[in-house]
């Protein structure tokens, strides 16, 4: 739990898995989420006022070599592979799901991105939340993968669960 009418910063670490669906197969790969928050709590309402998560899908992994291989030559090296997820504005988020709204930005091209989160307070000095959406290629000016006859649909689904672990500050010393 947070110390009472207090700003803190956070560090943020998690996990975001990316599942690419064709008619054939699905696809899932995972990659290492890692940023920053600032969190307030007064009395009992728990307020997120900042949030940005950055991945970077050149280390997406899906477990097999040749498809890893060609994520890195569609989403990362090739193409600056950073993807990074950010707050628009300050909300109150309570145990349970609350809505998030913030922008993803890839490959230089914002996008709006509204999300039901599901937030837990704790234990300690520990906030984790979770979210499911979608996300576009062609949102981001990327043809959806054809491999001879394996068309991967234009939406992927993504889903992303995070940890924030409050900053420990230290007196100058």
């Amino acid at each position: 739990m947070l110390y009472a009418s207090r700003v803190s910063d956070f560090t943020v670490e998690g996990q975001l898995v990316a599942t690419a669906r064709s008619r054939v197969h699905d696809t899932e790969g995972k990659v290492a989420a890692r940023g920053h928050a600032r969190l307030t709590r007064q009395a009992s309402t728990l307020t997120l006022e900042s949030l940005e998560v950055e991945v970077d899908l050149s280390e997406l992994r899906t477990g097999d070599k040749l498809k890893d291989l060609e994520v890195r030559r569609r989403l990362g090296d090739r193409v600056g592979g950073r993807a990074t997820l950010a707050t628009a504005v300050p909300v109150a988020v309570s145990p349970g799901r609350t809505r998030v709204a913030g922008t993803l930005t890839f490959r230089g091209i914002a996008r709006s991105l509204s999300v039901d989160a599901e937030i837990t307070d704790g234990p300690g000095p520990e906030v984790r939340g979770r979210a499911s959406f979608q996300v576009r290629f062609t949102d981001h000016g990327l043809e959806p993968p054809k491999v001879l006859f394996l068309k991967i649909d234009d939406a992927v689904d993504l889903q992303i669960d995070l940890v924030a672990r409050r900053r420990s500050s230290r007196a100058p010393g």
